[in-house]
């Protein structure tokens, strides 16, 4: 028997100060996602992506949207195995995130996405 899956919600700002982090995070993106992937289809991850600052608009071209952080839903376990998997990502390993940050909080997730 499988073990119980909870939900949790993980946001962790990058360091947006700081240029070389910035090119960091261009260069590794792909990589971070594709390593993502498995994790979605697995439904380890349930949704997430990069969250964008108040004035961006979503709609508009690449410069008017400017990511500040990053979010994700997860299902897991635990928060531990959340941390877990948040500790091996590139973001987290090559200083893209900032490590005092990161969030990781139950959620009690509601919702026709659920279905």
């Amino acid at each position: 028997m499988s073990e119980k899956r909870y939900f949790f919600a993980f946001t962790a700002p990058y360091k947006v100060d700081d240029a070389a982090a910035m090119q960091r995070r261009a260069e590794l993106r792909a990589a971070h996602v594709q390593r993502l992937i498995g994790l979605w289809d697995d439904g380890t991850i349930q949704l997430g992506g990069p969250m964008l600052t108040e004035d961006s608009d979503p709609a508009g071209p690449p410069e008017a949207q400017k990511p500040e952080g990053s979010f994700i839903v997860f299902r897991a376990e635990s928060a531990a195995k959340v941390r877990e998997i948040i500790e091996g990502d590139l973001f987290y390993t090559e200083e893209i995130w900032v490590k005092e940050g990161i969030r990781i909080n139950p959620i009690l997730a509601q919702g026709p996405a659920l279905r």
